[in-house]
């Protein structure tokens, strides 16, 4: 009875012992799936530095062995650079229980790679140890590094656009002015920035440029107007004003109208004197036409008047002419013939030219009637060539 009651207490604790180990295997294998699941690396160091326990992630990070990490120190995965830093975090775990640091991990190839990286003081096995992870934060610094060249560019360009640039947080203090700004305010940006709007410009709240900034400050709407604004020493200014909201409060792009605003101002006095002057002018001008229409009588009478006195004795010498060409006072020889029929002709072409003037006074008078005739070119032309011939002769001119 005896020793089948030690038989059965044998094989109890053989069993309690089997489920034991199963137990610890079981937890070893959760364990082992648990550190190597994370995305990142793990590491379980000593005090003195050295490893006890790491994921495959740390060994293809890392680019070394089990055999070598083994012999490795946490301090040889940074840079000379970087070590100092790393070595301060790894002593305030150990001192005050957890730490973190951001660095570059150094692969064993030379490679560098951004890394968040975690510190925890763990009691294993009677000593101190660390237990961390690491994070590859690659992308994040990427990020952040084309956000911080983005912003450089972005404030580059600020800095040297013509317009006013101004950004405002909540408490209305200056947290931006740009050079152009500096020209705008007429006062370096150093007396601005950092102060509050109500500091730099005393009395502002009662201005209607403040009213304006703070109905965009308080209601978030952009608003935009074209404002005069009055400085301390009492000179005044014109700005085209736009004003937006933003995360920080707002912010505000102006130019310095004042030069546009004179030239307007200007060209509405030198618009209203040129009123005055084209009145003037106009009665100048009537006065002037009511001249010229006398004159344009008197010319028309002059004429009519001159017209009638060459008609009279031209007639007589085309009448006497043409007597002596019918030879009623006597016979005349050929050559005779040839130059009375000259001299005829030639008042004929005075009589016609004094009837030309008279025609132009109807012209003017709107009184003359235009009739379009047939004209035998041939007769034209021999009549001026003999009109003309006696001068050509005179000079020796072929005709």
């Amino acid at each position: 009875e005896r020793l089948r009651a030690e038989e059965a207490h044998r094989l109890g604790v053989e069993a309690e012992r089997r489920e034991a180990l199963e137990i610890a295997r079981s937890e070893k294998l959760f364990s082992d799936v648990m550190i190597e699941s994370m995305p990142g690396i793990l590491y379980l160091y000593t005090e003195e530095g050295t490893f006890l326990r790491w994921n495959k992630n740390f060994e293809r990070v890392s680019g070394c062995s089990p055999r070598e990490l083994v012999d490795a120190h946490p301090l040889q995965f940074f840079s000379a650079d970087h070590r100092e830093m790393v070595a301060e975090r790894i002593a305030e775990v150990f001192e005050k229980g957890e730490a973190f640091v951001e660095a570059p991990f150094l692969s064993k190839d030379g490679r560098s790679t951004p890394y968040f990286m975690t510190g925890r003081r763990l009691r294993f096995d009677g000593r101190d140890c660390l237990v961390g992870v690491g994070i590859d934060i690659s992308s994040r610094v990427r990020a952040e590094n084309e956000l911080r060249a983005t912003a450089e560019r972005f404030r580059a360009t600020l800095d040297n656009i013509l317009e006013g640039c101004q950004l405002i947080d909540f408490n209305w203090r200056y947290l931006y002015l740009n050079a152009a700004a500096a020209a705008q305010n007429r006062r370096p940006n150093e007396e601005l920035l950092h102060r509050t709007m109500q500091e730099g410009w005393p009395g502002i709240e009662d201005t209607e440029l403040f009213t304006l900034l703070e109905r965009c400050m308080l209601d978030r709407v952009p608003v935009y107007e074209e404002i005069a604004f009055t400085f301390p020493d009492g000179a005044s200014g014109w700005f085209d004003l736009r004003c937006e909201p933003v995360p920080e409060g707002i912010f505000i792009l102006s130019i310095d109208v004042s030069e546009r605003r004179r030239a307007e101002n200007e060209l509405h006095l030198l618009n209203r004197t040129l009123e005055a002057k084209v009145v003037d002018r106009t009665r100048a001008l009537e006065s002037a036409l009511v001249r010229a229409e006398d004159a344009d009588r008197v010319k028309s009478a002059f004429l009519a008047t001159m017209s009638h006195e060459l008609r009279t004795p031209l007639n007589s010498i085309i009448g006497f002419t043409g007597m002596i060409l019918q030879e009623l006072a006597g016979p005349v020889t050929a050559e005779q013939r040839k130059q009375l029929g000259m001299v005829k002709r030639s008042a004929h072409h005075l009589l016609d030219l004094i009837n030309d003037v008279l025609d132009l006074s109807k012209i003017e008078a709107g009184q003359l009637d235009v009739r379009m005739e047939p004209v035998v070119l041939g007769e034209l032309l021999e009549e001026v060539t003999e009109a003309v011939r006696p001068q050509a002769e005179a000079r020796g001119i072929e005709l």
